[in-house]
């Protein structure tokens, strides 16, 4: 999803650059595929986070946090799967936020 993100604010940037109406539409028709795309994605991991109760359960908690978007508690529950088996001190050195290397 990240790199698809990447990808369509990529050809976004160029589209704002573009002046002939050629590129801009195949610009445009560009990043609408992305955009179905990233969406098509995001279906099959809620699907894949519904399935799994004990994930389904903490990205539930995740987004009842004010704050906490969507994309940030997946972000999180696929990048960080220590979080809630770990102390705080040691996701925070996991990920860089502790005050020592």
């Amino acid at each position: 999803r990240d790199q698809l993100v990447a990808m369509r604010a990529t050809l976004k940037k160029q589209l704002g650059e573009a002046f002939e109406a050629i590129v801009i539409t195949s610009l445009k028709d560009l990043i609408a595929g992305l955009d179905a795309r990233i969406k098509a994605l995001e279906s099959q991991i809620a699907e894949v986070i519904r399935q799994a109760e004990d994930t389904a359960r903490d990205y539930t908690l995740m987004v009842s946090v004010p704050g906490v978007s969507k994309v940030g508690a997946l972000s999180l529950l696929a990048l960080l799967p220590e979080l809630g088996q770990r102390s705080p001190k040691a996701i925070a050195a996991l990920v860089g936020l502790a005050p020592f290397d």
